[in-house]
């Protein structure tokens, strides 16, 4: 994958890319969770940090696309406020389901966190929590 296609599936997994037709629309981290049924979104986890690898370098710059900004932040903002207290998806997912997702926004937002401050060290830590949940553990049980 490429900065090209990284950024243009990370805004479909934001759910603003306005071709909502597409079959990617669909499938992105957010839709999942919006016409949620029974379905884990593991897969557009996985996919939506393997676009933050690949999008790396540009957080070493001192501006930032918005609208990359705005992919980023939507998909933490509304996962959390759709999971949490009230949000619509409070009395349809099982503990176990909540807590998933809850893991997956610990681990996006610690890589997020690392980007926006850019630091390799922070980075290195960060992904490596990735990277230990892809082999099935994770620190935040």
């Amino acid at each position: 994958m490429d900065k090209t296609e990284a950024l243009y599936l990370l805004s479909f997994h934001s759910g603003r890319n306005p071709d909502i037709e597409n079959p990617k629309w669909g499938q992105g981290f957010l839709s999942s969770l919006r016409k949620y049924s029974r379905i884990d979104n593991e897969n557009s986890f996985i996919e939506v940090m393997e676009c933050l690898k690949v999008i790396k370098e540009d957080f070493n710059k001192n501006e930032v696309s918005r609208d990359l900004i705005a992919d980023l932040y939507g998909i933490f903002y509304y996962t959390n406020l759709w999971i949490g207290k009230g949000g619509i998806l409070e009395n349809r997912l099982t503990e176990e389901e909540r807590k998933k997702i809850d893991i997956r926004m610990k681990i996006y937002s610690y890589v997020l966190a690392s980007l926006l401050d850019y630091s390799e060290e922070g980075w290195q830590e960060a992904i490596g929590e990735y990277e230990y949940y892809l082999l099935g553990y994770t620190n935040y049980d």
